[in-house]
């Protein structure tokens, strides 16, 4: 609620300023026409604006899942860069917000432009409008719906107040002192916005890396505690924050804060803010460029060896060549024994996820496969009565008609089925059910198939906490290749290409050539002028811009006008003028 009470204030005050400007220009000159266009454009661009965050709230929410975290972490991003825009302009233009309102005014009315006035309010509120909808959409999730509109509402409304209050003269404001502070406020608070939109991002499956968790706060950050509402629900700091997450949040919002909160009386000169930017940004893409090559990548796939029990014992060798979404490929190499033979195993087997399942404490995902078969090598000769012996004393159907004995081969159906570590995909326990069966032959090339027992099998404890234990190994190092080798070069390299554009949009800017003087009559001469009386005024004459002359200027009494210019020391304008560069 804080977090957006704060965004509608200063949105709200933005656009309060320049409408009340613009309402108090044409009330002065009388346009009461002019005056009621504006007021209904201001109303016009709040419709419009409530409609696009009703738009954009139904759109994010009415999608299937995968589209939805989509939405979202769009809308996050365009939030966070709108918010950042915002508050680097008003770091620059806050101080001479109202002055340079004021002149731009003054001249489209000078000229007789009111329907521009009114063009002024309505794209200031649409602007203004767009930026809150955008913002209070995205966050909105990290919060209660209710909560933020609540915020937002009471933010707008003291807004309205305020530019009221400010323009009738009872209240005045540090205008530069309360941007600055706002931006602080909006700065950490666009940082939560910011996690919560690459949450969205790997949820949607834009970014598949950087998941380790650096930060644990459970045990401080309790769900309904008035921590959970100043950090997740202001801040939108959550309880566990990922690699991607913190190195995000901090390469904007250190840098950010730098910029906000630098003393406005020490300002950098372009060139050197020019030259710093593009230093900070080839040191850090070179660091990240280092990172990349010399940290090793992850490790391939996944292996445990495992010995089995039940109605097979043996050894073997699972490697996990693949997981993709809800199924696996594996290789199965080693060798499985049973009463009928020994069956050497080298198959490659496709398994799909069938549940959850936690293994010696390690989070896993229980998969289960389809039948593989195995021949024991070499062909024994069984007669008729030995095969039906095997087949439970049945004949096979046309059994008792053959002839002679028969060429026989053990055989053993595996059913594989096994967990994998949810964090590194490594095995964890192995198991399932095997068939023994028999294919028998005669000598005129007729087959029968019979089967002969069998029953579940799994993989002993020993070997079982021996694969957990790899487990825990591969994810550590897993993590730390990735770290080092992927995520903080990935993040190091984005941030660098944005530090470098934006200095070489201040190499490539050209300097302004100087402000014009906030004054609105100029005296141009083309010959010299005289006066042989005095004349008076009730307004001292006084201007920062001079006189200027093709020839040199003679008066014997002061210079005047019948057009009381704009002054500095006095102003018969019902909006008040500023006593202070930064005050309102």
């Amino acid at each position: 609620m804080l977090a957006t009470f704060v965004i509608g204030l200063r949105e709200g005050l933005e656009a309060a300023l320049i409408v009340g400007i613009i309402a108090a220009f044409l009330h002065q000159d009388g346009n009461a026409a002019a005056l009621r266009r504006m007021w209904l454009g201001v109303g016009l661009a709040v419709a419009l604006c409530l409609g696009i965050g009703v738009t954009l709230s139904v759109l994010s929410g009415s999608l299937p899942q995968r589209q939805q975290e989509m939405v979202e972490a769009s809308i996050g991003f365009v939030a966070v860069a709108m918010v950042t825009w915002m508050v680097l302009w008003m770091r620059n233009h806050s101080k001479d917000l109202k002055r340079d309102l004021g002149a731009a005014v003054g001249g489209a009315l000078a000229s007789g432009s009111a329907l521009a006035l009114v063009g002024m309010a309505f794209l200031a509120v649409i602007r203004e409008g767009i930026e809150t909808a955008v913002f209070l959409v995205a966050a909105a999730q990290t919060g209660s719906a209710a909560s933020t509109l609540i915020g937002a509402a009471l933010g707008v409304a003291i807004a309205v107040t305020l530019g009221y209050l400010i323009y009738r003269g009872g209240v005045r404001l540090n205008l530069s002192r309360f941007f600055r502070i706002t931006g602080v406020v909006l700065v950490l608070v666009a940082g939560g916005v910011l996690m919560s939109a690459v949450q969205h991002a790997y949820e949607a499956g834009w970014i598949t890396i950087g998941r380790t968790v650096w930060l644990d706060f459970s045990g401080f950050i309790a769900p309904g505690s008035v921590q959970e509402s100043l950090l997740t629900g202001v801040l939108g700091i959550r309880a566990q924050l990922t690699a991607i997450d913190l190195l995000a949040w901090l390469l904007y919002v250190l840098p950010m804060l730098v910029v906000v909160c630098w003393p406005p009386r020490r300002p950098l000169r372009r060139p050197v803010v020019a030259r710093l930017l593009l230093g900070a940004g080839a040191v850090t893409g070179a660091a990240a460029v280092t990172l990349a090559l010399v940290v090793a990548p992850p490790s391939g796939p996944a292996t445990a060896g495992f010995t089995l029990t039940g109605a097979a014992k043996g050894d073997v060798q699972i490697t996990v060549d693949r997981v993709a979404g809800s199924s696996a490929t594996l290789t199965l190499r080693g060798t499985v024994r049973t009463a009928d033979g020994e069956f050497p195993v080298d198959r490659t087997a496709a398994v799909e996820l069938a549940g959850a399942q936690a293994v010696a404490g390690r989070s896993g995902q229980h998969y289960t496969g389809t039948a593989v078969g195995l021949a024991a090598p070499g062909a024994t000769t069984l007669s008729a009565a030995q095969v039906a012996e095997l087949n439970g004393g049945r004949y096979p159907i046309g059994l008792r008609s053959a002839t002679g004995d028969l060429t026989a081969t053990r055989t053993l159906t595996w059913t594989p089925s096994l967990v994998l570590d949810v964090r590194t995909a490594a095995p964890l326990t192995v198991g399932g059910t095997v068939v023994n069966g028999v294919i028998a032959e005669t000598a005129a090339g007729r087959t029968f198939r019979v089967d002969a027992g069998g029953g579940p099998i799994g993989s002993d404890p020993a070997s079982t906490d021996a694969a957990a234990a790899a487990a825990a190994t591969i994810a550590a190092d897993r993590q730390r290749s990735e770290l080092w080798g992927v995520v903080v070069p990935w993040v190091l390299g984005v941030w660098a290409v944005l530090v470098l554009a934006a200095g070489m949009v201040l190499v490539l800017r050209r300097p302004a050539t100087g402000r014009r003087e906030d004054v609105s009559v100029a005296t141009t001469s083309t010959a010299p002028t005289t006066s042989t009386a005095p004349t008076t005024s009730t307004v001292p004459t006084t201007s920062t811009v001079p006189t200027t002359s093709a020839a040199p200027a003679t008066s014997t009494a002061p210079a005047t006008s019948t057009v009381p210019p704009t002054t500095t020391a006095s102003t018969t304008s019902p909006v008040p003028a500023s006593t202070e560069g930064a005050s309102a």
